[in-house]
């Protein structure tokens, strides 16, 4: 992992811990474009998240995208 892409991890995470303790949230990030590839990975991680026991009733999505498909998004 390049010394960028660590620092953008470290970040995230950080800012994520915030955001998720301002709003009482999880946090769900994401950094890079949205392909149709990655539509069942995005999927299945949302649905861990709203699955859990305990889990807060808000759920905030930070995304950093140059773009991609709408129905990805959708």
């Amino acid at each position: 992992m390049t010394v960028l892409n660590q620092t953008i991890e470290i970040a995230l995470s950080h800012y994520s811990k915030m955001v998720a303790s301002q709003f009482q949230a999880d946090v769900f990030s994401y950094f890079g474009g949205i392909r149709f590839e990655y539509l069942s990975e995005f999927r299945s991680r949302i649905e861990r998240l709203v699955g859990r026991e305990n889990k807060p009733d808000q759920l905030v999505f930070v995304l950093y995208t140059g773009g991609g498909l709408v129905e990805a998004v959708e």
